[in-house]
This record gives structure tokens, C-alpha cells and sequence, in this order.
């Protein structure tokens, strides 16, 4: 895993990512944002690979997945990075 995981005295967890910090109380849903590494996305859950493989996004394999944001690689294949970033938090938010 690419992010490193501390858990603080206060029950946050704390997940660190090279372009996002975010601070997540424990039994609150994750989020995602378009500014974010696909790896990261994955990262967050694996079941959102299927989404981004039914939206067109077949990248997941792709060596720019290590570097792209969900919004660039969204835009190079001609997809709307915010309707895709809806979908996933959706579905996160049903987790």
C-alpha cells in the first residue's frame, strides 16, 4: 500500500498520500476527490476498480496510474471527472 496508516489517541485515522491529507473519524465514510492519484483512489478501496473500468477508465494496470489524477486521466479519455468522482464517493458512501 502506498499511503502510511497511524491511528492517533483520538480514534483518527490518519491517511497520508503524496497530494491529499484527510482526516477521517472512525465509522465516517471515505472520500475522493478528482485531484487525486488513481493508484490513491484504488487504495482508498479496491471494489472501485470496477467503476472506473465500467466509465472507460482502463488504466488501472496503466504505469500512469502511478502518477495521473482521477481529473487527467479522466480528461484524456474524453470522460467528465466529476461525474465519475459522484459515482465513487456513491458508492463509498454506501459502505
Amino acid at each position: 500500500m502506498l499511503g502510511d496508516y497511524k491511528m492517533s489517541k483520538k480514534g483518527m485515522l490518519c491517511i497520508w498520500t503524496s497530494y491529499n491529507i484527510f482526516f477521517q473519524e472512525e465509522n465516517t465514510m471515505a472520500q475522493i476527490s478528482k485531484d487525486m492519484r488513481i493508484i490513491d483512489i484504488i487504495n482508498v478501496d479496491y471494489d472501485i476498480v470496477p467503476i472506473l473500468l465500467n466509465e472507460g477508465m482502463h488504466c488501472i494496470g496503466c504505469p500512469s496510474a502511478q502518477g495521473e489524477s482521477l481529473e487527467e486521466a479522466a480528461l484524456v479519455h474524453g470522460l467528465d471527472p466529476d461525474a465519475i468522482t459522484d459515482k465513487i464517493n456513491e458508492f463509498l458512501a454506501t459502505k
